[in-house]
């Protein structure tokens, strides 16, 4: 069963990915409102992937890019952004990263963690 962590300040964006992902049998075994806390559950855990929100207080989502693929450089990570600019969408590919534009088409999220 693939397993995720998701990683956004937005506690109903949270509820309300979770619930879709286990009705497709896609295991939610943690959550996070802040890149610092997400980095200590990745650790912990180790998921077949993270999906991180862009902008969140204490640390976003590109620490939490930075500091995984740094530390882990194959971990799968997809951000979600609701204004993701060129220069993010860029330094996201760059390190491998899945980047998609809110409000998320749940179809295409979870097409890339299958």
């Amino acid at each position: 069963m693939t397993s995720v962590l998701i990683i956004d300040d937005d506690q109903e964006a949270i509820d309300n990915l979770s619930s879709y992902l286990r009705m497709h049998k896609i295991q939610v075994f943690g959550t996070a409102s802040d890149g610092a806390y997400a980095l200590e559950l990745y650790e912990k855990h180790k998921p077949d992937f993270i999906i991180s929100d862009y902008q969140m207080p204490k640390r976003d989502g590109l620490y939490v890019i930075e500091s995984i693929k740094k530390a882990y450089p194959k971990c799968k990570i997809v951000l979600i952004s609701g204004f993701a600019t060129a220069e993010i969408k860029l330094q996201s590919f760059a390190s491998g990263v899945s980047v998609l534009e809110k409000p998320v088409n749940n179809e295409e999220l979870l097409s890339l963690l299958k």
